[in-house]
């Protein structure tokens, strides 16, 4: 298991570019497990469902209700987060628009990115990071991040201890929402899919 303690540390030398950090933290956690973790440190929740976070260029909302994140180019835009309420200003044209109020979503004339890739044998939707390396992260992955926090990083890798279950799975496995998703023992994991063959 990874310490909570230790990565949160490990995220805030990181925040303040302390030498070799950057290597550091890859080498303990990996490269995939760094950018989620990375997410999760920066996370703000928003109510109803709806985190903002932020890694590199891209700012990103999540929204656990419906399993989808979406990616902000912030080389393009530059969010305020408010409260509950998140604004974007598009650099070129000085235009605010108010794209998270009152928990409803509406991106308007904002370009956002909310397309997926599809990684491993199960046709896993999965969000390409592309600065410094390329790294897919799993949809649902991140999705977990924001209820789980770090404990989501016992779920990655080869030698994970917990897995995330999809309580329906549907084609493609696209219910990512945050309520269909748990984070549990590798074990009750294999269990559970035992008594339902068809998942």
């Amino acid at each position: 298991m990874l310490d909570v303690l230790n990565i949160e540390f490990l995220m805030a030398l990181r925040r303040i570019n302390v030498d070799g950090i950057e290597d550091m933290v890859k080498s303990i956690l990996g490269n995939k497990k760094a950018v989620v973790a990375e997410l999760i440190y920066n996370k703000v929740n928003l109510g109803d469902g709806f985190y903002f976070t932020h890694r590199l260029d891209k700012d990103i909302i999540v929204d656990t209700n419906t399993g989808n994140v979406y990616r902000i180019d912030n080389n393009r835009y530059q969010s305020v987060v408010y409260y509950n309420e998140v604004s974007v200003r598009d650099r070129r044209t000085g235009e605010v628009q108010e794209v998270l109020k009152n928990g409803v979503l509406d991106f308007g004339n904002v370009k956002v990115s909310s397309s997926y890739t599809f990684v491993g044998g199960n046709n896993y939707y999965a969000v390409p990071f592309d600065i410094p390396y390329r790294i897919n992260v799993r949809v649902h992955t991140i999705i977990a991040g924001m209820t789980y926090n770090y404990d989501v990083l016992n779920a990655m890798g080869i030698k994970r201890s917990k897995d995330i279950h999809h309580e329906k799975r549907w084609k493609l496995n696209s219910d990512n929402s945050g309520k269909n998703l748990e984070l549990i023992t590798i074990k009750e994991h294999k269990e559970r899919h035992k008594k339902n063959k068809y998942e």
